[in-house]
């Protein structure tokens, strides 16, 4: 209701969203299984953003299949585009030799 209201959406009632946003991982570790969330939103979307600042070591390890954006085969144009983002200085620990 309170979106509907808001100003800034009255006249967009109807309109498809041009671009969705997930934080996966969060700054909490809470982790989405990005495959299922790329499917749920797909179907309003066709831009997709990961924002995995945390999570750039996900790829890297097999217990986290399936949760993160840069999955599957980079040949197959089907479904929306798909942005991720990382950040390396979040990630130095996970980098490093020791």
């Amino acid at each position: 209701k309170k979106i509907s209201e808001s100003p800034l959406t009255k006249d967009k009632a109807g309109q498809k969203p041009s671009y969705c946003v997930v934080t996966n991982c969060t700054y909490d570790g809470v982790c989405y299984n990005a495959k299922e969330a790329q499917d749920l939103l797909e179907k309003t979307s066709d831009r997709l953003h990961f924002d995995e600042a945390w999570y750039g070591y996900a790829r890297f390890n097999p217990i986290y299949a399936d949760h993160y954006a840069m999955r599957g085969e980079p040949g197959d144009h089907n479904g929306p585009t798909v942005f991720a983002t990382h950040s390396t200085h979040k990630l130095l620990n996970a980098l490093s030799q020791a």
